[in-house]
Formats: C-alpha cells, structure tokens, sequence
C-alpha cells in the first residue's frame, strides 16, 4: 500500500490515495470545490491587472510532497515483502512517482523500487524540457499541441522505465516479468 500526499501550500489542496471510502469522498469533494475555484479564478483571470494579459501560473516552490509504502494487510499474514514504492523530488519542480508491484513478479518490489528511483531522478533531468512544456501558458487553449506533448514524453516515459526494468533484470539475472508493476507519475508545472 502506498499512500503518498501532493499539497499546495498557498491553495490547500491535498491529493491522496488511500485505502479508505470517506477518505475518498471527502478528497472528491475537496477536489470539486478546489476546480470550482480554480475555474472561477480563469474566468475572472482578466480581471486581474496584467498588461500582457499572461495567464498567472502557480509557483512551483509552492508544493509539499510527502509518502511511505507500506506492507498491506494480505502480505502482512503470509509474511510478504512490501511490494510497491514511492519516490519523489521537489527541487526545481515537484514530482512523484508511485509504483504497484504485480503480487504474479517474483521480485515486483526490486522492479518498483528500480522504477520509482530511476524515473524519478530521469524526470528531474529534464526540467529544463518540462519547462518549455508545462510552464508554457501560451499551450493552454491549444488542446492538440498539449496532446501531441503528452503522446512525447508518454514514450519518452515509457522507453526509459522499460530500459531500467530490462537492465535490471539483466544485472540480476531474471525475466523483466520477475520485475513487473504498475507505475504512475505526477510532474508538476505552472499551468
């Protein structure tokens, strides 16, 4: 189980996972008021003195990230490994990376780790790219362009992760089937 927190400290907004339906709940509401305001916020955004009329983008240094995987309940009573991991970073922009070990990966929990720690420092590289990506305010209203970005750095994304989880197998000795998990990302950007 891995749970893990993405706040904004000037908005208050919170993202968390867990295994909890009030939680949940509370977080979708939460979530459905903070679009509110945030959409309100675009509505009005002219309203707001700004000679160039440039959307306002939020301050990255803004963010708060924090997570811990544990061993869930199951694999506590058969004497499991914890098989998922978090990895995160919040230097010049903040980003998480989740991974869920397959329970069928002999060593998932080698994967996850691999994959958290690797993609993590891999996305971080790259802020300079990102910044030209996600802090560009001129892409907001250009929905092709956005998806075009996403389509790139998907399989950017998707090549590097399958490059660690192929040299790790090699180094250890395994089928890449041994190290298989999911794997899912947050990186933050201005707009």
């Amino acid at each position: 189980i891995s749970k893990c927190a993405l706040t904004n400290t000037n908005t208050n907004i919170t993202t968390t996972n867990e295994n909890n339906e009030i939680m949940f709940n509370k977080f979708k509401d939460l979530v459905k008021d903070e679009f509110k305001q945030f959409k309100d916020f675009l509505l009005n955004k002219d309203k707001i003195e700004n000679p160039e009329n440039i959307p306002i983008g939020q301050t990255l240094t803004d963010w708060n990230i924090c997570g811990e995987s544990v061993v869930g309940l199951a694999h506590r009573r058969r004497n499991e490994v914890c098989q998922d991991a978090i990895y995160y970073a919040n230097n010049a922009r903040p980003i998480l990376v989740l991974s869920d070990g397959a329970g069928s990966g002999l060593v998932s929990e080698l994967g996850s780790k691999i994959l958290t720690i690797g993609m993590c420092r891999f996305f971080n590289s790259l802020n300079e790219e990102f910044q030209l990506f996600l802090d560009n305010y001129k892409l907001l209203n250009d929905e092709e362009a956005i998806k075009e970005k996403c389509d790139y750095w998907s399989l950017i994304a998707l090549n590097h992760a399958k490059g660690l989880l192929e040299d790790t197998a090699i180094l250890n000795k395994r089928n890449i089937k041994d190290l298989r998990g999911t794997l899912l990302f947050v990186i933050v950007g201005k707009y």
